[in-house]
């Protein structure tokens, strides 16, 4: 089975299921707005080796800016667009030659996303939990997980994130923190980069360098 015949099923036995619970969306990307500022986003995608779809769920914030990707419509926020995104459960579901078993493939995935996706997004119901706790050092020490959980794959990109969370709740002192930290770690990063000779991939580097230096300010 293909990745777009896949998706069809998706939409036959997952789409309607979650549409009753509050979700929007269709094919592989789902969303749903809460209260309290907190957007949950499930998305699937397939392998480039083709056989599977990942499944991920991810949280995002309506007064965040879009830190990944193109999109600048937060109203059709991806999951590969969040910060925070764990893969759900297990991960990856493969697909089949018979169609009942990805049907059954299917149905696995929205009782995960029913279940285990439910504690996931549990964990960001009570904003400004999480974050409110949270310093900037510890982000950058070993093996640090959010909530003892949830990896970060970037931790500047989370310097950010922090950075607007606090400077919405207030917390001027706090959001200052996390802005030069992220600073910090980015001139770091340049001294590692910045070397050689001043080739274009030299200058692109040291502009993208820039640019989220400059996202990391206070204005």
């Amino acid at each position: 089975m293909t990745a777009a015949k896949f998706k069809r099923l998706v939409n036959k036995h997952f789409k309607p299921e979650v549409e009753k619970i509050g979700w929007t969306g269709s094919d592989f990307n789902y969303r749903k707005f809460e209260e309290n500022h907190l957007i949950k986003v499930f998305g699937m995608y397939g392998s480039w080796m083709g056989g599977c779809v990942y499944c991920e769920t991810g949280i995002h914030y309506d007064f965040l800016p879009m830190y990944y990707g193109k999109n600048n419509s937060i109203e059709k926020i991806l999951v590969t667009e969040c910060l925070i995104r764990p893969r759900l459960s297990v991960g990856t579901w493969n697909f089949y030659e018979e169609k009942e078993k990805n049907i059954e493939q299917v149905e696995g995935i929205l009782n995960a996303f029913l279940t285990a996706g439910k504690l996931f997004y549990a964990d960001f119901e009570n904003f400004p939990e999480p974050f409110e706790n949270i310093k900037a050092e510890e982000v950058y020490e070993k093996n640090y997980l959010l909530m003892g959980k949830y990896h970060i794959d970037n931790p500047i990109d989370f310097m950010m994130m922090l950075k607007d969370i606090n400077l919405h709740i207030g917390r001027l002192d706090k959001a200052k923190e996390f802005s030069e930290r992220g600073i910090k770690a980015m001139e770091e990063f340049a001294k590692k980069m910045l070397v050689g000779r001043k080739t274009k991939s030299y200058r692109m580097t040291k502009e993208s360098i820039q640019m989220r230096i400059e996202s990391l300010k206070i204005v």
